[in-house]
């Protein structure tokens, strides 16, 4: 058996459970980083996604 095994519940929980621990770390990271940014590039980035989408 592998920690893919579609079969093996136990395993598959307790990778669904790194993988989201992974992902929370991850994100928290980037927010960490965006923080660290002055507001006015990355707002300014999406402000400007946001119109895109809008009127194209």
């Amino acid at each position: 058996m592998t920690d893919y095994d579609p079969y093996d519940e136990i395993r598959r929980e307790r990778r669904d459970a790194e993988d989201a621990d992974t992902w929370r770390e991850r994100g928290r990271r980037f927010l960490a980083w965006l923080a660290k940014r002055p507001a006015e590039s990355w707002m300014f980035f999406a402000v400007g996604l946001v119109l895109g989408a809008v009127f194209l």
